[in-house]
């Protein structure tokens, strides 16, 4: 049996996983599916503090797979806590130092500095069409309620380390087609890559295709 933590990423939370969970579990696996604090004035630190406490209370090493903005706190977490295997679903990665709005194409962190609202400031839920999944029709009706407005600050604060794959077996889940720099990310980590047809939710979209992907890899 494996263990599977899987970490949602931003305006997401751990509901976004609900497709994907009784795919593994009905598989004989335990699944753990965390909502992050999403509230104003949190920031990066809270959650890769968060995920280090979630990993290291697992009852194994886990397979955590972590979606889009997840993939960084997550990949930071396993420096304090190790995993079985890190899968990076569509998701981001940075050097020491640096953001995530650092590393990103200047059209989404020029969307995110402009849309950021308050004090502390917050990311509004932007269109569905940026999540991959379209504006009208029965996922976007499943997936709307559930999403929530982020904190910016978890996107402009630097990474305090590089990621440091240690014992973890890394992959990445990578949704195509993307305008978004993902492929890049992992092959620069040297992740074993893996493509799936789909939107960047394809837990929403393609849930059976990531689920057997997710199969494969944390049973090998």
């Amino acid at each position: 049996m494996a263990t599977f933590l899987l970490v949602h990423g931003a305006w997401h939370q751990g509901s976004a996983w609900d497709l994907v969970r009784p795919l593994l579990t009905d598989a004989g696996h335990q699944v753990l599916t965390p909502t992050l604090d999403l509230g104003p004035g949190i920031g990066l630190a809270d959650h890769v503090q968060a995920l280090t406490e979630a990993i290291a209370a697992t009852p194994e090493p886990a397979t955590v797979v972590a979606h889009s903005y997840a993939g960084i706190p997550a990949s930071l977490a396993l420096a304090a806590a190790p995993a079985r295997h890190l899968v990076l679903l569509d998701a981001w990665l940075t050097p020491a130092g640096s953001s995530m709005l650092d590393v990103a194409p200047e059209w989404f962190a020029g969307w995110c500095r402009d849309s950021a609202e308050g004090e502390p400031a917050m990311l509004p839920v932007p269109s569905m069409r940026t999540v991959g999944v379209a504006e009208e029709g029965p996922e976007a009706a499943w997936l709307a309620p559930q999403l929530v407005p982020h904190p910016f600050a978890t996107f402009t604060d630097p990474a305090p380390a590089a990621y440091a794959p240690g014992s973890a077996e890394l992959h990445a889940i990578l949704c195509k087609p993307s305008k978004m720099p993902f492929t890049a990310f992992a092959e620069a980590a040297g992740a074993t890559c893996h493509e799936i047809a789909s939107g960047h939710d394809a837990m929403v979209t393609a849930p059976d295709a990531l689920a057997a992907l997710l199969l494969d890899i944390a049973t090998r």
